[in-house]
């Protein structure tokens, strides 16, 4: 196989990831309106039809095939969320969340084991892992080391990840033989035909009534049925077939760190395309090194504008930190609960419910929003938006002076007394002005617009 296949693999694997690391956030939604058990055939369901409207083509498998398929099926769908699911119930969400994470390893020995063709394994995969267990082990736990055993919930647990390897192994040889979208396909079938014995026995049949009454449960069931199950399926069996089953799953090690990585990946690769741009010997370097320079001293100042904010942890916040601060906490919570566009803060007033949004403009907000979602203080999702917001203005003023006086030492002088000027630096600190230091952010481009048209 070219190192390209091998490549895409290890892409297929890591989209997959994050895809399955956001649903989380939608699945809790779903659970305002079904139990856990209810959910499993309306995303299997949904993942089968998706699946038959991408290739409506009939697959014919002999009947040793079929009953493999069926325990492909209960393995990595139904038995699998469904023993996932009520683990939950009789242990603490931190031993789920540890025991299931065991999944990897234990696909290491069941294909050790039992894979005639037996995936080559050096000592760095096993030392790997159990690297890689120790680390999720100490974010779950966050550092308390309380691990409270549960038996009937922790042996669930571990179910769930034994029945994810078993599901691995057993895939791979019929992607092999089969059209990967026909084997997905008929593994979700099963999923949802054996699912349904599980759903009567305990919590009835689920109404679809909250598909079409509430939008928030809609978006939810269609991202987790077409996107979590349909697609995701499909590219993880292909991961599989390129990568082996051991170093596929291996990345299921990174679903507790996703929302965490997904929250800095923006500005890592911001950072990453500025340094390409400035630092000297870059291919993609821009010709103009004034220009360069100045892109530097820009940087400087917007740090040097927002930085006694962000060393004082509160100490210089003006008078609207608190309020803005909510702002930021409630579209949070806005979307968790399934707003989209966020109208009302449920959590404000004491649970009466605020709306800023009517007099307030948010669009920008939802930056900081979606940094406190990925797990980030609401503080530091605060820091973090005044910080981007600095270089934002930095940059739109020294463009749209240069745009007007032709000359880039000219525009630095200017951006920087913009900068740094007492009125901007007094809404940023005395007021927390928000909305205020915002504008001004883009303030520069009407002098640049009306230079350019007349």
């Amino acid at each position: 196989m070219s190192n390209r296949q091998k490549l895409m693999g290890h892409l297929y694997a890591i989209f997959t990831t994050l895809v399955w690391g956001s649903c989380f956030v939608l699945t809790k939604v779903m659970l305002t309106a079904y139990t856990p058990t209810q959910i499993i055939p309306l995303r299997m369901g949904l993942a089968y039809l998706a699946l038959w409207a991408l290739r409506p083509k009939t697959m014919k498998l002999p009947w040793k095939d079929e009953l493999m398929f069926i325990l492909i099926g209960i393995t990595g769908g139904s038995f699998y969320f469904f023993l996932q699911n009520t683990a939950s119930a009789h242990t603490s969400a931190a031993n789920v969340s540890i025991l299931v994470s065991m999944s990897p390893i234990l696909t290491v020995i069941l294909a050790q084991l039992f894979s005639r063709r037996g995936e080559k394994l050096g000592k760095w995969v096993y030392i790997g892992a159990v690297v890689a267990i120790a680390g999720v082990v100490m974010v779950v736990l966050n550092g308390t080391l309380s691990f409270h055993l549960s038996p009937l919930g922790d042996l669930l647990a571990l179910a769930a990840a034994l029945m994810w390897a078993v599901y691995s192994i057993l895939v791979k040889k019929y992607t092999e033989r089969y059209d990967n979208f026909l084997v997905t396909r008929r593994v979700f079938l099963w999923a949802f035909l054996t699912s349904l014995p599980l759903v009567l026995l305990t919590d009835g049949l689920p109404s679809l009534t909250p598909l079409f009454t509430q939008p928030n449960i809609l978006v939810s069931w269609l991202f987790l049925g077409v996107f979590g199950n349909a697609v995701c399926f499909a590219i993880w069996n292909i991961a599989f077939k390129r990568l082996g089953v051991v170093i596929t799953n291996n990345y299921l090690y990174a679903t507790p760190f996703v929302t965490v990585v997904a929250g800095w990946l923006l500005l890592f690769v911001l950072l990453d395309a500025f340094l390409l741009l400035t630092v000297p010997g870059s291919p993609v370097r821009l010709a103009d090194a004034e220009l360069c320079a100045c892109l530097w001293v820009l940087c400087a100042v917007a740090v040097l504008t927002c930085a006694p904010a962000m060393t004082n942890s509160g100490a210089l916040q003006g008078a609207d930190w608190s309020f803005h601060l909510s702002r930021i906490e409630g579209i949070a919570q806005g979307l968790r609960e399934g707003q989209f566009p966020v109208r009302v803060y449920s959590i404000a007033k004491d649970g009466y419910g605020y709306a800023p949004s009517l007099f307030y403009g948010e669009l920008l907000l939802y930056f900081p929003a979606v940094l406190r979602l990925l797990g980030m203080s609401v503080q530091g999702a605060y820091h973090t938006y005044l910080l981007a917001l600095q270089l934002l203005t930095a940059g739109i003023a020294f463009f749209s002076l240069r745009q007007i006086f032709r000359h880039n030492k000219t525009a630095l002088v200017g951006s920087v007394l913009y900068m740094l000027s007492t009125y901007h630096l007094y809404k940023i600190y005395w007021l927390s002005a928000v909305g205020e230091y915002t504008a001004m952010a883009f303030l520069p481009l009407i002098p640049a617009a009306l230079y350019e048209l007349y």
